[in-house]
């Protein structure tokens, strides 16, 4: 049953290849701790102790915010299976991950079935990792924090909570103190890409080695509105990418940085296959596989929470829900290709993905079943 399981997944990304859909995007993957090779990313909880108003994963529904906690059973099933085809490491976001309650069980699960972890969190609950970082210091690859802006008045601004940054500030040196590895994320909005230039030296000055640089992943009101106030125009996308490419060869020796594909339009030429290549996201080769609360397996972690028919682990099961999403996967690839054979533009992935993944999903689940 092992040999078959992985062997039907070795058939279908050789079958992605051989159709000429299976192009990497431009971005590499991260080096020595950071380098996790295949990962779940597992947003164990929606609680949060901030509420971020370009958060993706706002629940507009009169104001309230959504509550849903991952069950550990389906964590276990997430390690147990994915062994059988080389998952390492997972990614734990949420959400606030340490505010899931059953937070110890997670990690004692990770540990116990031996897989690499990293930890997602806007720093101002630091201390509560405590205890997770000594005693899982052999499996924990870093801990990523959201830095949104080189200055107090910007990034308590961005993240709608006063003293933010200082507990940020705070936090790194707790996590330096025990030599935890560190990312900081950037998340470029209206209100910070001023201040793009200057991160660099000042994440330097912190001893951060790594910086990922994102930009807003639109959200939507309920009546299906764009929330525009801090997303960029494609005009001022364009204009900090160049800004953070310039800034990625001057700072080469000093600082790795990684640039999320949000940034880039998907780019491609005549054909597909023969050596002519589509562009797309490195995220639909399905190297990661991404857990909602729900345990909804999705290839994104940057897909909105409306996507109502994401196959669950605890219905479908791990093999037949990452045989869903990778399907839908080269849908949504597909979809783009003949767009772009056609002559037309596509414009940033993200905004794509959101816009299409419905139906695409729909088509994966009704093949499944054929």
């Amino acid at each position: 049953m092992l040999e078959d399981f992985a062997a039907k997944i070795a058939r279908k990304i050789i079958s992605q290849i051989e159709d000429g859909l299976l192009n990497s995007s431009r971005f590499s993957p991260p080096e020595n701790h950071f380098h996790s090779g295949r990962t779940f990313i597992v947003s164990v909880t929606t609680r949060c102790n901030f509420n971020c108003p370009h958060c993706l994963r706002q629940e507009v529904d009169d104001n309230k915010t959504l509550v849903k906690d991952l069950p550990v059973s389906v964590l276990e099933t997430l390690l147990k299976e994915g062994k059988k085809i080389d998952f390492q490491s997972v990614s734990l976001t949420g959400g606030e991950p340490v505010l899931h309650p059953q937070f110890k069980e997670l990690i004692s699960l990770i540990k116990k079935y031996d897989y690499r972890f990293n930890i997602i969190s806007n720093g101002w609950l630091y201390e509560n990792y405590r205890e997770t970082i000594e005693q899982n210091k052999k499996n924990l690859n870093f801990i990523s924090l959201s830095i949104d802006g080189a200055t107090s008045e910007i990034h308590d601004a961005v993240r709608n909570k006063p003293g933010s940054f200082k507990k940020l500030m705070e936090a790194i040196q707790f996590y330096k103190k025990q030599d935890v590895p560190l990312i900081v994320s950037f998340c470029a909005t209206k209100n910070n890409f001023h201040q793009i230039e200057e991160f660099p030296n000042f994440c330097l000055k912190l001893g951060i080695d790594v910086i990922k640089w994102m930009t807003v992943i639109p959200i939507y009101d309920k009546s299906g509105a764009p929330m525009t106030e801090y997303i960029l125009t494609d005009e001022e996308r364009n204009d900090a990418l160049q800004k953070i490419l310039n800034l990625q060869e001057k700072f080469k020796s000093d600082c790795r940085f990684i640039v999320a594909r949000s940034f880039y339009p998907v780019s491609g030429n005549s054909g597909i296959g023969n050596g002519k290549e589509i562009y797309t996201c490195s995220i639909l080769n399905c190297h990661s596989l991404y857990i909602d609360h729900d345990g909804g397996a999705l290839f994104c972690c940057d897909i909105n929470r409306k996507c109502e028919n994401k196959p669950l682990i605890k219905e479908k099961g791990f093999e037949e829900a990452l045989d869903i999403t990778m399907d839908t996967a080269n849908e949504i690839k597909k979809k783009a290709s003949q767009i772009l054979l056609n002559g037309q533009k596509i414009g940033r992935f993200c905004d794509f993905c959101n816009k299409n993944v419905e139906n695409c999903l729909d088509l994966a689940i009704w093949r499944s079943c054929g």
